[in-house]
């Protein structure tokens, strides 16, 4: 009787571990009568095909073994490949190689999951003697145990770079303006997903796209490792899957064959067009043994699964649905204003209000509507803004020269679209038409785009060092001005209106943070006045979105913030409980194809103890955010999921906790980087000491505080820690005495000044970090 395989997967780099691997394997081999391990090696690869050989017997094996010493990308994406194939797993790592357990346990998919070590053939042959299988192997069927009836939901799973390049924001635009149904792993909207998130990301798409991260970036080993598991999962599961990476990425040999790299964004763009025309309507099955389920049928557990993944989707693929939709009072104050600044913290459902409006104002066809999204920072390569000129009057006046060409450019590109559609005279669209054509390079730019075509304009001379140039710059706009101040003219009660939004999109610790403040106060006060330039002719509306700790920064630089006309409108949705289950509750119905009443869900999808109202219950430990909501219920389902329930209990919230305290950690450091780079090292020197940093119930005292931040950081920058964490809400101050509650930043300097000249009663204040939220 032929011995069943044990297939062995290793780095062809490292000649000890490889000598190990071999003596252990002859060993085995030697002694066995019922298995053999065969190495890759063993088979004679010829090319670099993926569906070789090594798949065959991967496929064909009884266990699947591999060494991860080294993260190899092959070898993950081989480890993949396995567990699509419900292969037993075994994973060996040698303690010996320095960063070898840190690789491992950087690597998040992996963590929990246990591992065998080694340092020479003798302890490979012990791990194999003693037990045949990691009882903490990865399994699809312990993580979703219905994954083979997993129904396609969409057409494009995007697993996109986390750190985005100009390539990587363009790849979303693409399949955004190509209408694909597709979902992403947006890590600036939500920093932590686990493993189960992208396993059913993976399970509901048809085409999947990994963007691979270049050699020359931080962290590429560990990125790419990660990336090529889930290529390998997909691959063993039956999808189309393309791997895109900037040409320093060198493909491994097993996934040469679905790999392209680009030159540049638009290489990109092209080449990812040209591989999805190969499946214009294709439908393949999620595995060959699918069953097709009726759309009416209504099994609860599916229903629960359902659920549970579609909560843990993208804001985009649902958020743009009018069916989920819900008139915030944020949204109706909007809609009342002509100008409005929209401030409110990441997951607070900005995006939303502003897909909603731009739908609204695309369907007015008298509206001209201008879409403001800054490209990325990267495409400053050439163009230095740090040093842009020698004082701050010099900078502003270009950074609202440069918002000028923007809009104007967008009115303008609108006047020459529409030539045909409104009464023009012929002499008029001959003008309309020839400036275009003469200025074509012109259109379709934004902010960063626009510097550098206005830089371009001045060959061999530097226009951030010469403020002279500034006047030559608006006379070449002035033409253009002219064109379109003479099409408003002629045409009363003409509209414009202003959408900006992703103004976060260069707001990082790289960049420099009062050059982007002034970019954004230009930006606001270049549109605050815009009516001005059509002596009031026209009617002027603006929507402006902008998040809370950015606005935060940006008032504190700007000199005169009082100036500013705009209406602030900041989505808070603490006072609104009611709106917030609202929204939960369409989404639930979304979800769901409103095959079920919405009571029914919290009766029958919620068993908990004291017939606890789960909404209530779960509101008590989130911050009031629709993200936080959604975040938080997904996890609850995965939980249930996992578990194979197809109800919630008590127990499940333990798990949705940890996640959603690590989401909202990662939050805090996405808010908060960019002002204040070393504010990771500010919160692990608290946790060292209060190791239940994150629990609800820990307290530190003020003076302890400082005490422990000040080595980091100066006092002053304590100082402004402390106010940048209570504006975001994640820090309040208590006093004991009295247990009052402070949030507010000057409130909190107020009581410590109480606390000094109150000599005989002394405020003994703590401050509690809010990132589990605080029971008032």
């Amino acid at each position: 009787m032929a011995r069943k395989t044990i297939f062995f997967a290793y780095e062809d780099g490292n000649q000890d571990n490889k000598d190990a691997i071999s003596r252990a394997a002859k060993e085995y081999n030697k002694h066995q009568k019922s298995f053999k391990i065969l190495r890759w090696e063993d088979l004679r690869v010829s090319g670099t095909n993926i569906t070789t050989e090594i798949f065959d017997q991967i496929s064909n094996c009884e266990k699947f073994v591999c060494d991860l010493t080294y993260l190899n990308h092959n070898v993950l994406f081989e480890l993949g490949y396995a567990i699509a194939k419900k292969k037993v797993l075994k994973i060996f790592l040698n303690p010996n190689i320095a960063g070898a357990i840190k690789n491992y346990s950087d690597l998040k998919i992996l963590k929990g999951i246990g591992f065998a070590k080694f340092g020479n053939s003798k302890e490979i042959l012990k791990e194999f003697r003693q037990s045949s299988v990691d009882e903490k192997s990865l399994s699809l069927e312990k993580m979703i145990p219905n994954y083979e009836n997993v129904l396609l939901e969409r057409d494009v799973f995007l697993i996109n770079v986390k750190n985005k390049n100009q390539a990587a924001i363009d790849i979303e635009e693409f399949l955004y303006i190509m209408d694909k149904n597709y979902i992403t792993n947006n890590e600036d909207e939500i920093p932590y997903q686990t493993l189960t998130w992208y396993l059913n990301s993976i399970l509901k798409s048809k085409i999947i796209i990994l963007h691979m991260v270049g050699s020359d970036k931080t962290d590429f080993k560990v990125i790419n490792a990660e990336y090529s598991l889930y290529a390998g999962l997909a691959y063993g599961l039956g999808k189309d899957v393309l791997l895109i990476a900037p040409e320093k990425y060198r493909a491994p040999i097993d996934f040469s064959d679905i790999l392209i790299n680009y030159s540049s964004s638009d290489d990109c763009i092209n080449k990812v067009e040209v591989w999805l025309n190969k499946y214009p309507e294709k439908v393949m099955p999620v595995l060959a043994n699918n069953i097709e389920k009726e759309k009416n049928e209504e099994v609860k557990e599916l229903n629960l699964l359902k659920l549970g993944i579609g909560y843990g989707i993208a804001e985009r693929e649902v958020f743009e649905s009018s069916d989920v939709f819900v008139e915030t009072d944020a949204y109706v104050r909007v809609n009342n204003k002509a100008k409005a600044l929209i401030v409110g913290r990441k997951g607070s459902g900005k995006t939303e209000i502003f897909l909603r409006l731009k739908e609204e104002f695309i369907e007015d066809k008298k509206h001209f509507y201008i879409i403001i999204k800054p490209d990325s920072d990267e495409m400053l390569s050439d163009v230095e803004l740090t040093n842009l000129y020698n004082n701050e009057r010099s900078k502003k006046a270009f950074l609202m020269t440069v918002w000028q060409y923007v809009i104007f450019s967008k009115i303008y590109q609108q006047i020459y679209l529409n030539r045909s559609k409104v009464d023009l005279k012929e002499n008029e669209i001959n003008e309309i038409e020839k400036y275009y054509k003469e200025n074509e390079n012109i259109f379709d730019n934004n902010f960063y785009g626009m510097i550098l075509f206005i830089s371009r304009q001045f060959d061999k001379q530097n226009i951030t060092q010469d403020p002279s140039l500034l006047e030559k710059v608006k006379n070449k706009l002035w033409p253009m001005i002219v064109i379109i101040n003479k099409y408003f003219e002629n045409r009363r009660y003409q509209k414009i209106t202003i959408l900006a939004d992703n103004l976060d999109s260069g707001w990082d610790s790289k960049a420099d943070l009062d050059i982007q403040s002034l970019m954004l106060i230009g930006l606001l006060e270049f549109i605050d006045n815009l009516s001005n330039q059509f002596k009031n002719k026209v009617n002027i509306r603006s929507a402006i979105f902008l998040r809370k700790d950015i606005y935060n920064y940006i008032l504190r630089k700007a000199r005169e913030p009082d100036k500013l006309s705009m209406e602030i409108i900041e989505i808070n949705w603490e006072g609104f409980p009611k709106q917030l289950k609202n929204i939960i509750e369409r989404r639930m119905s979304f979800v769901l194809e409103n095959n079920i009443e919405i009571e029914k869900i919290w009766k029958e999808y919620f068993i908990l103890k004291d017939n606890v109202n789960p909404f209530e219950k779960i509101i008590s430990l989130i911050v009031k955010r629709p993200r936080d909501a959604i975040y938080f219920i997904s996890k609850l389902f995965e939980c249930a999921i996992y578990n194979n329930r197809d109800f919630v209990c008590d127990g499940d919230f333990n798990y949705a906790l940890d996640a959603y305290t690590k989401f909202l950690y990662n939050n805090l450091i996405a808010e908060l980087k960019a002002e204040f780079p070393m504010i990771d090292d500010v919160l692990k020197a608290l946790q060292n000491v209060y190791i239940g940093l994150l629990n609800q119930f820990t307290f530190i005292p003020v003076d302890n505080f400082y005490k422990i931040v000040q080595p980091i950081i100066t006092k002053e920058g304590v100082d402004n820690i402390i106010k940048a964490l209570m504006e975001n809400n994640y820090l309040v101050a208590i006093i004991k005495k009295n247990k009052k509650v402070i949030t507010s930043y000057e409130d909190f300097i107020i009581a410590l000044s109480e606390k000094r000249f109150k000599v005989f009663k002394k405020n003994k204040m703590q401050l509690h970090m809010r990132l589990i939220p605080f029971a008032e």
